[in-house]
């Protein structure tokens, strides 16, 4: 079953909200948006670190709590780091076999989408299409619900001009906690678009974007060293590397009028202290190289030259 939203989060708000029996775990790296929709929602979360090979979240590390504390927990968002999918099923089995009706978020929000997926293993699947997402419509998420469960429409928030993204990126900036969570900024009203026309703007969009991608990432992959790019899963997203001076890298890259991304810092530092030493050496090393509809060939080229001649 498919279920539609103005964005992800607002899926992800109604799927917590029904099944809100416990406390979920998330990984430290989730785009922050994840946590404070927990807050609007007041679901308990706890966040993890990362595994050093997937980037995703250090599933021996959830297992281990989970075991330690069934009644506690009941649920997980399991984020495909920079839209990296590898088959998780494993994992997800192992999480039912410890209680069946643990619930299972795939969050694949900065994946291409893959409308004929099924939500067999989880109990949802979570793309996005709005700005900065694979697939840009400016607008939108999509769901994809296990045919065994259904999920409740929670209208109400509307629209306001809380700049939600601004208020995160500056409280994550100065790396200070985030004491008050708005609550104006997420619009749980209707989506102007049926399923049927959005699900066919997807895939035509998807046609076009994947032939850019591919384009841009085989120059990315021809000009710059294997050592420091990152594997082929990732760069679905963005194309991403890992590097040991990469605020100088982006100096350079900025100076020449050109762009690259620094991602956010790891999430956690909005609510707590404590330290997730993968997540955070991640931040401190990657670069998200744009592959988008909004960079050239030529600037592609550009940055290669700039990142080679200073790395």
């Amino acid at each position: 079953m498919y279920v539609i939203a103005k964005r992800a989060s607002v899926l992800l708000y109604n799927f917590i909200k029904t099944f809100p029996q416990g406390t979920y775990l998330i990984p430290a790296n989730v785009c922050p948006i994840v946590p404070i929709t927990f807050c609007l929602a007041k679901v308990p979360f706890e966040f993890v670190d990362l595994n050093e090979k997937t980037f995703c979240i250090d599933e021996q590390k959830c297992l281990e709590m989970i075991s330690s504390n069934i009644q506690k927990y009941c649920g997980i968002v399991f984020v495909r780091t920079y839209g990296y999918k590898y088959d998780a099923s494993f994992f997800f089995d192992t999480l039912h076999s410890l209680n069946k009706e643990f619930r299972i978020i795939d969050d694949r929000c900065l994946s291409i989408p893959e409308l004929n997926t099924k939500a067999e293993k989880s109990d949802l699947i979570l793309y996005s299409t709005g700005h900065k997402k694979p697939v840009n419509l400016g607008i939108g998420g999509i769901g994809i619900l296990n045919d065994l469960i259904s999920i409740n429409k929670y209208n109400e928030f509307f629209s306001s001009e809380v700049d939600i993204e601004k208020i995160l990126k500056d409280s994550l900036e100065r790396k200070s906690f985030l004491k008050d969570v708005p609550s104006g900024w997420l619009d749980t009203g209707g989506f102007s678009l049926g399923i049927i026309d959005y699900m066919n703007k997807i895939n035509l969009e998807k046609i076009n974007i994947i032939k850019h991608k591919d384009r841009l990432n085989d120059i990315y992959l021809n000009l710059l060293p294997s050592e420091v790019i990152m594997p082929q899963a990732f760069h679905e997203w963005r194309f991403n590397i890992l590097v040991d001076n990469k605020e100088f890298l982006l100096k350079k890259i900025f100076e020449n009028n050109l762009f690259a991304s620094s991602h956010y810092l790891p999430s956690n530092l909005l609510f707590n202290d404590g330290h997730f030493t993968i997540a955070e050496d991640l931040h401190k090393r990657i670069i998200n190289l744009f592959n988008d509809s909004f960079i050239s060939e030529q600037q592609v080229e550009m940055i290669c030259k700039i990142i080679n001649k200073y790395l």
